[in-house]
């Protein structure tokens, strides 16, 4: 270190202390991994799947029997406090399968991608309440049991997701009154544009390749 540098440190160091500066005051949270890395708006979900674990807590745990929510909460969810056995969890995310409602699935519980991110929430809520990372063993073997165990052999929750459509009657309308009505930047055959305005809503009705129709190619 040149001479300028050890003669500036002294002076650096007391003005980042004057201005509030304080050594490893946040050695805690700075040395858990992904602690903060949710949006404030997640912070709710979490804290609402955490909510019904504590109900659930309450409910099934004969240690809380008589005891107030804050308590409990303070026992299960305070800082530092044990991650809960893989059997407890597990139960909890049952519990919570049938108390929810689906909005795709035919038996009217939540879909497997649903409760993937609950599972989520939960070890995201956890880990920020109690300042405990959960082991990503405890994670992947709660992931694969839902989607094995509860998923496939048990068909408690379904493996169904929402169809999504790029392409709706809105687009087709948008795309049918440019064609016939706007002028190109090129020129365009009438005849080209009455096969495209053919073609489009053929294809979007059948699903057929263009190949199906014309063989030769578009003259």
């Amino acid at each position: 270190m040149s001479p300028l540098n050890q003669g500036q440190k002294p002076d650096a160091i007391a003005r980042a202390v004057q201005s509030g500066y304080q050594p490893f005051q946040h050695i805690v949270t700075d040395s858990i991994r992904g602690l903060n890395k949710y949006k404030l708006a997640v912070h709710s979900n979490q804290d609402r799947v955490l909510s019904n674990y504590i109900t659930w807590r309450m409910k099934v745990d004969q240690t809380t029997q008589g005891h107030s929510e804050a308590f409990v909460r303070a026992t299960f969810l305070g800082e530092q406090c044990e991650f809960p056995p893989l059997a407890e969890l597990k139960d909890f995310l049952r519990f919570y399968i049938h108390q929810s409602q689906g909005r795709i699935t035919k038996n009217g519980l939540p879909t497997l991608d649903t409760m993937k991110i609950v599972a989520e929430w939960f070890f995201a809520g956890f880990t920020r309440h109690t300042t405990v990372v959960v082991p990503q063993e405890d994670r992947s073997e709660v992931y694969t049991w839902l989607r094995i165990v509860v998923c496939e052999e048990e068909r408690l929750i379904e493996n169904v997701h929402v169809q999504k459509f790029n392409f709706t009657k809105k687009e087709l309308d948008r795309v049918m009154r440019g064609l016939l009505t706007r002028p190109d930047l090129k020129y365009m055959h009438e005849r080209t544009r009455i096969q495209i305005a053919y073609i489009i809503p053929t294809y979007c009705w059948s699903g057929a390749r263009l190949g199906a129709f014309f063989t030769g190619g578009l003259c």
